[in-house]
């Protein structure tokens, strides 16, 4: 196009020159305020999705205490904020479509008019043709337009993503430059905790101060106080999930802190409150990994109770619905307890996993964890066992419990021992109990 515009109408070339100028400082000014449009239609979407999200997960409490309308306002509020900023996406695209079209139009009308007035200098055949071309590409330099400038705006999205490579990562393991655990570590699964210190991120106060005590292995041990008072945290600190500000928790000797994230791991097996289960078979969540015979996985469901149950359903091949669906919550959390049992890690921890689950089912979950100490299961091996409980009676047998407070250890000693101490916090907290099941 352009050289038959020079072969047939060689003086309206400098015309193209200010249309071209013009196009692209029009893709500047579109390019400022779209992509930061852009960006902010991104991340107002996200808020969309877990709203949904969450309330597609939490239908049955969300009826059961009569707030949808809460949550249908919270969603509607979420997805009208993402609306608004993708309206002004399209304003905004429409703006530079228009401004475009218009500038196309000028100049071709202008070219039009300065060809008819000079046709008698012309080949008609020569200008038809040569203004044909010149519409097709002043389209083209529209589309050149647009194209970059969305390449420009879509590359937030790659922005985005760039922000997690930026994330604190989590300590290395041992491939990647972790200490390596000493051999037959852990033998005994002793837990020392010194002056330990800890936040969920640089800059929040602390959720635990100055905690200091040793757990023997093989101990039973219970981890009492009210809401907030660093149960959990405890726990994630033993896995170094958060910020360990100061001292030190060994293990059998070893400071954690010096060893690789998943030679730590592989020795510390958690169950949860809420049951983690994906779709697939039984064998795939029992055994991620695959490197367990099939005796070992029937054996660590029998140790449940649960083999019974998961015969009658198709063995260990049977689907596994998403989130354990087709189980029922007292199997979800026995069948959990089963893959930690698995595991053969020294250490097994329970983070108030018999909350939401019936007596009897709690009663199951206690007699195993009592043989799992006594190393009367898979192999005979004696386990550290840390139990955060919901209901003060499941660990009123343990041998020994700490009794947190603001982030602090208040008490420390026997069951027996603290329930009878004047004044105790952890008595207060049985008289609680008791008053509260009379």
């Amino acid at each position: 196009a352009l050289i038959l515009m020079i072969i047939a109408v060689p003086f309206v070339l400098p015309t193209l020159l200010p249309l071209i100028v013009a196009f692209f400082w029009l893709r500047h000014r579109y390019i400022t305020t779209g992509r930061e449009v852009k960006r902010f239609d991104a991340t107002t979407r996200s808020p969309v999705y877990a709203s949904f999200s969450a309330a597609l997960k939490g239908l049955p409490t969300i009826r059961a205490y009569d707030v949808a309308d809460h949550f249908k306002g919270l969603f509607v509020t979420a997805l009208d904020r993402n609306s608004s900023w993708w309206y002004a996406f399209l304003a905004c695209s429409r703006w530079v479509g228009f401004r475009l079209d218009t500038l196309a139009a000028i100049t071709l009308s202008f070219e039009c008019i300065l060809v008819m007035a000079v046709h008698q200098r012309v080949s008609t055949r020569l200008v038809g043709l040569a203004l044909a071309h010149v519409l097709n590409m002043s389209g083209m330099m529209q589309w050149a337009v647009r194209q970059t400038a969305e390449t420009e705006n879509d590359m937030t999205s790659v922005e985005r993503m760039l922000e997690y490579t930026k994330l604190p990562q989590e300590p290395p393991t041992v491939k990647q430059g972790g200490g390596a655990a000493p051999a037959g570590w852990p033998a005994s699964g002793t837990i020392t905790y010194e002056n330990v210190t800890a936040s969920y991120r640089p800059g929040l106060p602390p959720v635990l101060s100055n905690l200091s005590f040793t757990i023997q292995g093989g101990m039973s041990v219970g981890i009492v106080g009210r809401t907030g008072s660093g149960k959990s945290s405890l726990m994630l600190t033993l896995f170094r999930l958060i910020d360990q500000l100061a001292g030190r928790i060994l293990i059998d000797g070893v400071d954690i802190a010096r060893l690789g994230i998943d030679a730590l791991r592989s020795q510390l097996a958690i169950i949860p409150q809420d049951p983690v289960l994906f779709s697939g078979s039984l064998r795939s969540n029992m055994d991620p990994e695959g490197v367990w015979p099939d005796h070992k996985l029937w054996e660590a469901l029998a140790a449940v109770q649960l083999k019974e149950a998961l015969v009658k359903v198709g063995g260990l091949d049977a689907k596994m619905e998403e989130g354990g669906d087709n189980l029922s919550v007292g199997q979800r959390q026995l069948f959990c307890l089963a893959r930690a049992l698995l595991q053969d890690a020294q250490i097994l921890a329970l983070d108030e996993a018999t909350a939401n689950v019936d007596s009897t089912t709690d009663a199951l979950i206690q007699q195993t964890l009592k043989d799992c100490t006594r190393g009367q299961l898979l192999g005979g091996r004696r386990r550290t066992l840390l139990v955060i409980a919901h209901r003060i009676n499941t660990i009123m047998d343990s041998d020994m419990l700490l009794v947190l407070s603001d982030g602090k250890l208040v008490e420390q000693g026997s069951p027996s021992e603290l329930s009878r101490k004047p004044g105790g916090t952890f008595a207060r907290l049985v008289q609680a109990a008791q008053q509260s099941h009379s």
